[in-house]
């Protein structure tokens, strides 16, 4: 999956997206493990399995989305590109 079409596939998702402090997430607020990030919402999976899933789906960049989706600037992968992809991909803004 590139990364073009990885954020066609999360514009299609429900908008039911929310920050939640500064992680972009989908999913019963009062149960962190099974909240949805960007990546873990294409496969309906716990957030726990994100790094495997990103595999799964084939993104060769998942760190990258990974820390923006997080808004982990302290990570050197942190690209705040990506993390506007992912907000406007999710109908959120900061």
């Amino acid at each position: 999956m590139t990364y073009p079409e990885f954020l066609e596939a999360l514009s299609n998702t429900p908008r039911d997206w929310r920050l939640d402090g500064r992680a972009i997430r989908r999913g019963p607020k009062n149960e962190p493990l099974l909240c949805q990030c960007p990546i873990t919402s294409l496969k309906n999976a716990q957030v726990c399995d994100w790094r495997e899933i990103a595999d799964q789906l084939g993104l060769s960049n998942s760190s990258l989305i990974i820390a923006a989706a997080d808004l982990y600037m302290g990570d050197s992968n942190y690209n705040p590109g990506i993390r506007r992809d992912l907000l406007e991909a999710c109908g959120l803004s900061e």
